[in-house]
C-alpha cells in the first residue's frame, strides 16, 4: 500500500534522527569528556586526551584513541553508559571492554613505583567528589573488565622488565584480580640474567598502593644465566599470597634433568623473613657468580634443605646440604683441581648489632666425620675475639687417607696405613689479653704402616744420604762428605745454639711442638696477618730434604706425614745432625761448616757462644740477613737484635749460665763481611 506524505516524513525524519542524535551525543560526550580530560590532566599530572567518542541511541559509549601519559594507551574503550549518566558527564558501566591497550609501569632503583602515585591522585580526587562511601565512586564499580590483545608491560630501572599478555582485569572491593595467557620476564642483576616464559599467571592488586595479595603461577620455564654457565628450570607453580600476618611463597621447579628444587619465603608483620629451600641433585653452575671464584661449579650438583632466617639485623642458618662434584682450583690447596665432596648439617647465627656469631655444624666426606664448634667477635673488621672447636670421630687410618682428595696426597701414593685415628682441635684467642691464647692439639695416633711410599721413605737417612743442594751441587749426609759435621765432633753450645734459637723443646716433642703453635697463633692473630710460624727442626730437615718451596695445602699435608715418619724412624741426634749440615746460613751457604768458614773463617768444631749464636739466628731468613750485613759492612742492629735473643733463649733453657751470657752479648763479632 502507498505510503502517505506523512508517513514519509516519519521515516525520514527517524532516518535523520538516527543519524544525528548519535553526532549530536558523540559531540556533547567529547565535548565532556574534553573537559574531564582537562581536569584529570590536571588532578593526575599525565597529560589525558581521548582522540574521539561514539556514542549510539543504546548509550553504548566507544572512546577511541585513550592516553594517560606515558603510562597507559588503548585502541579503543567501550562500555555501556546510560543515556541521563552521558548527559550529566557520568561514565558508569556495569562492563567495560578495552581494545588493544598498553600498560607501562616503572619501577625506579628505590622501589618506587609512578603508576602507584598516579592511581593515588586518582583515588583522592574521586573522594574528593563523591566522598568515601563503600562504592568509593559515587555508584557501584565496574563488575568486569575486558582486555582484547593487551599488553602490560612493567619496567624495572637497571634491571629488565616484565610483560603480559591476553590480560584481564576483574575489579574487586579492594583491588583488581589481574589475569594473564602469558607472562615473561627478562631481569638481570649483577652477572646474571633469568628470562622466563609463564603460561598462566593471576594477581590479586590491592589499589591504591599497587601491593600484591596473592599471586598465581603456572607452567613455566626459566633459564638462569651466570657469568659462565647456564641453568635451565622448569615451573610446576608458585604462589604468593599476603595478609594480616604477612606474606609467603611457595615454589616448585625442577631442572632438565627432572631434579626437583622447592622453595618457600615468609614475611611476618614482625619484620622476620623467613626462606626454606629444598633440593635434590641440583646444578650449580649458573649460581657461580654469587660463590667463591676458587671453586669450579661446573659439573656440582647440590641437595638438601636449609632454612634461613632474618630478623631486623639477626640472621640464622640451619638444615643440611651435601654437594657432589665440586672442584677447587686455588694455589694455595693444590697445583690440580681438588676435587670435593660431602655434607654439612647444623646451624649459624650472626648478629650485625653486637657483631657476634656462633656456628655448630658437622662436616663428613667419605668416612671422616668432624664435629665444629665456632664462636667470634668482630672490632673495626677486626676478629677481637673467638673459639673453634674441631672432633674428629675414630676412623680408620686407611680410610681416611682415602678420604682426602686425591691431589692433595699424589705424593703418598703407595703409603697403606692399618689401625685407628682420632683427634681434637681447640682455639681460643681474646684481643684484650685478659684470657690466653689456647691452641690445644689432641691426636689420638694409632696408624701403623704396612707400606711405606717411596715420597716419605724417610729411613733413606739412616744411611749416606744424597741430597741435592738449590745451586744444582750434591752433599752426602755422611762422614765421607768433606763437608759434613758430625754431631759428635760439635761443642755442646754450638748444638745449644740452634736448639735454643729454632726448637728449645726439640728433644722432647714428637715433631710438632704445640707450644710454639699455640704462641705463633697468638702473635699472628694480634698483628692480623701470619708473622711468626712454629715449624720444629723436624719439619725444617723435612722441607731441606723432600719437599719443594711451593705453599699449598697439599705439601703441608706431605709435611706432616714425612715429619711423622721422620721421628718414628730416626733419633733425634740424627735428625738433628742431618739438619745442621743442610742447613742455610747465608746466601747460598749451606751447612753449619760451611757457614763457619764463610763468616769467622774457622771450622765449626772450633766456634765460640755468640759465634754459635750468631750463625743460629741467621736460619730463619738466611739471604735478607746477609745482604743487611754486606750493606752495613758488619754486624747490623737488627741481626745484632736477633743474636742476643738467641744468647738468652740458651741462658732461659740453661744451655749456658749468666757469665757465658753477658759475654757473649759484649764480646764484639768478627765476620768476615766480603
Amino acid at each position: 500500500m502507498p505510503r502517505t506524505r506523512s508517513e514519509l516524513g516519519i521515516l525520514a525524519g527517524a532516518a535523520l534522527a538516527s543519524l544525528l542524535v548519535p553526532l549530536l551525543l558523540s559531540l556533547l560526550v567529547k565535548s565532556r569528556l574534553d573537559d574531564a580530560a582537562a581536569e584529570w590532566s590536571r588532578v593526575l599530572h599525565a597529560r589525558v586526551t581521548v582522540a574521539s567518542a561514539e556514542v549510539d541511541l543504546s548509550g553504548a559509549l566507544r572512546l577511541v584513541g585513550v592516553r594517560v601519559g606515558d603510562t597507559f594507551a588503548a585502541d579503543a574503550v567501550e562500555a555501556g553508559v546510560a543515556l541521563r549518566s552521558l548527559l550529566a558527564g557520568r561514565f558508569r558501566a556495569d562492563e567495560v571492554r578495552v581494545q588493544r591497550p598498553t600498560l607501562r609501569v616503572r619501577v625506579d632503583a628505590d622501589g618506587r613505583v609512578d603508576l602507584a602515585a598516579l592511581v593515588a591522585r586518582a583515588r583522592d580526587a574521586r573522594r574528593a567528589r563523591h566522598g568515601a562511601g563503600p562504592a568509593g565512586a559515587g555508584g557501584e564499580p565496574v563488575r568486569r573488565i575486558v582486555v582484547t590483545g593487551g599488553e602490560l608491560e612493567l619496567s624495572i630501572e637497571g634491571r629488565g622488565r616484565i610483560r603480559a599478555r591476553g590480560v584481564e582485569l576483574h575489579p574487586q572491593e579492594a583491588g583488581v584480580r589481574v589475569v594473564a595467557a602469558g607472562v615473561s620476564l627478562a631481569l638481570a642483576e649483577g652477572p646474571w640474567r633469568l628470562d622466563a616464559d609463564f603460561a598462566r599467571t593471576g594477581l590479586d592488586v590491592s589499589l591504591p598502593d599497587l601491593q600484591v595479595e596473592r599471586a598465581v603461577l603456572a607452567g613455566g620455564e626459566l633459564r638462569l644465566e651466570g657469568a659462565t654457565a647456564s641453568q635451565a628450570l622448569v615451573l610446576t607453580h608458585a604462589v604468593v599470597t599476603r595478609d594480616a600476618s604477612g606474606s609467603r611463597l611457595e615454589a616448585r621447579v625442577s631442572d632438565a634433568a627432572g631434579a626437583p628444587i622447592s622453595a618457600q619465603l615468609t614475611h611476618s608483620d614482625g619484620g622476620t623473613r623467613t626462606l626454606v629451600v629444598a633440593t635434590t641433585r641440583l646444578p650449580l653452575a649458573a649460581f657461580a657468580p654469587a660463590l667463591p671464584p676458587s671453586l669450579d661449579f661446573e659439573h656440582a650438583l647440590a641437595s638438601g634443605r636449609v632454612t634461613v632466617r632474618l630478623h631486623q639485623r639477626r640472621v640464622s642458618i640451619e638444615g643440611q646440604a651435601s654437594v657432589q662434584g665440586l672442584e677447587a682450583r686455588h694455589a694455595v690447596l693444590a697445583k690440580a683441581a681438588v676435587p670435593l665432596s660431602g655434607s654439612l648439617s647444623g646451624e649459624a647465627r650472626w648478629d650485625a648489632d653486637t657483631r657476634t656469631g656462633h656456628a655448630r655444624f658437622l662436616a663428613s666426606s667419605g668416612s671422616l666425620r668432624v664435629n665444629a664448634e665456632l664462636d667470634v667477635a668482630l672490632t673495626d673488621e677486626r676478629v677481637s675475639s673467638g673459639r673453634l672447636s674441631l672432633r674428629l670421630d675414630e676412623v680408620a687410618c686407611a680410610e681416611a687417607l682415602a678420604a682426602v682428595p686425591l691431589p692433595l696426597r699424589e705424593q703418598l701414593d703407595g703409603l697403606v696405613l692399618d689401625g685407628r685415628l682420632a683427634g681434637s682441635l681447640d682455639l681460643a684467642f681474646d684481643a684484650s689479653g685478659v684470657h690466653p691464647a689456647v691452641f690445644d692439639v689432641v691426636l689420638d695416633n694409632r696408624c701403623r704402616v704396612i707400606e711405606d711410599a717411596p715420597a716419605a721413605a724417610v729411613d733413606r737417612l739412616q744411611g749416606a744420604y744424597t741430597h741435592t743442594l738449590p745451586g744444582g751441587s750434591t752433599r752426602t749426609l755422611a762422614a765421607s762428605d768433606p763437608g759434613y759435621v758430625a754431631l759428635a765432633h760439635l761443642p755442646a753450645h754450638v748444638i745449644a745454639a740452634f736448639v735454643a734459637g729454632e726448637d728449645a723443646r726439640f728433644f722432647v716433642h714428637h715433631g710438632f711442638d704445640q707450644e710454639q703453635l699455640r704462641r705463633s697463633f697468638e702473635i699472628d692473630m694480634q698483628s692480623g696477618r701470619i708473622e711468626r710460624g712454629g715449624s720444629t727442626i723436624s719439619q725444617q730437615l723435612v722441607k731441606n730434604l723432600f719437599l719443594t718451596r711451593e705453599r699449598t695445602l697439599s705439601r703441608k699435608l706431605l709435611e706432616a706425614v714425612l715429619t711423622w715418619r721422620l721421628e718414628s724412624r730416626l733419633s733425634k741426634r740424627r735428625i738433628l745432625e742431618a739438619y745442621l749440615n743442610v742447613i742455610e746460613l747465608g746466601d747460598g751457604i749451606y751447612g753449619l761448616e760451611a757457614g763457619a768458614q764463610h763468616w769467622f773463617g774457622k771450622p765449626a768444631a772450633r766456634l765460640d757462644v755468640a759465634e754459635a749464636a750468631f750463625l743460629a739466628a741467621l736460619t730463619p731468613a738466611p739471604q735478607s740477613s746477609s745482604r743487611r750485613i754486606l750493606a752495613a759492612g758488619g754486624l747490623d742492629s737488627e741481626t745484632r737484635g736477633r743474636v742476643d735473643a738467641v744468647l738468652r733463649s740458651m741462658w732461659r733453657n740453661r744451655f749456658i749460665d749468666a757469665g757465658k751470657l753477658n759475654h757473649a752479648i759484649r764480646e764484639p763479632l768478627a765476620l768476615r763481611v766480603r
